[in-house]
């Protein structure tokens, strides 16, 4: 949605020795570089969906033809502007309808893949996290987001020398309904979002989700061009 101001990088295919590191180690350490779903680990306490998510976020941005069939196939759950999977009691209003998810599906099926993953940085999970809290204890709506001081959180966990921008999905809790919702961009005809998604010169990323007291659950994707953790043992991620 909004961007700002804000780098660090290690492959996690031996994640189970990563809990051996000395300190000093893990304050540059990365959440992932993930290449399959098994290789997701439980790290430094990001949720094992907020891995997968990681995930799936690579996984659409090297190949986004993966996932344009996806939405095909949702584009039978609407009603007029109103969309509601079979195995939801929510229905959810749009503002475009089913045509948004038209257009994203043909954007999917033109769209190049990038080879260059995002890589994980815990100091960008921290402050995904610290944004996510912010958002939901004060019950902000998703319009006076901005007004979330974001700059005091990055400056708590690390320095940002290039471009930061933030990312936000609600109202879904399963993989690829908060893929979508980022692909989609329902009501954003500049499609702000899936713009910032599949933007090439974005290397770090970090993400947090959780409940919401208005939105039912709420994905934050914080992702950025070079961006220094500072975080140690001493603060390591809830």
């Amino acid at each position: 949605m909004g961007c700002g101001n804000e780098k660090s990088v290690q492959t996690v295919e031996n994640a189970q020795k990563k809990g051996n590191k000395k300190d000093e180690e893990l304050k540059n350490e990365d959440v992932s570089h993930l290449h399959q779903k098994e290789e997701v680990p439980e790290f430094e306490g990001i949720t094992r969906f907020c891995t997968e998510l990681l995930y799936e976020i690579n996984k659409v941005r090297k190949e986004p033809s993966s996932y344009s069939e996806i939405i095909s196939k949702n584009k039978s759950n609407f009603n007029g502007l109103i969309f509601k999977t079979p195995n939801s009691k929510y229905n959810v209003n749009t503002k475009e309808g089913v045509s948004a998810y038209e257009e994203a599906e043909q954007f999917l099926k033109n769209c190049p893949g990038n080879e260059n993953e995002l890589v994980g940085s815990v100091g960008l999970c921290r402050i995904a996290q610290d944004f996510l809290k912010e958002f939901n204890d004060n019950e902000i709506k998703i319009d006076k987001v901005d007004n979330i001081k974001i700059k005091k959180i990055i400056d708590k966990y690390g320095k940002c020398s290039g471009n930061l921008c933030k990312l936000i999905a609600t109202g879904g809790d399963e993989l690829e309904s908060v893929i979508i919702n980022l692909i989609v961009c329902d009501g954003d005809t500049n499609r702000s979002q899936r713009n910032i998604l599949f933007d090439k010169s974005f290397q770090k990323i970090g993400v947090a989700h959780q409940k919401h007291p208005i939105y039912r659950y709420v994905s934050i994707f914080i992702l950025s061009t070079d961006f220094d953790n500072m975080v140690d043992r001493d603060d390591e991620l809830d």
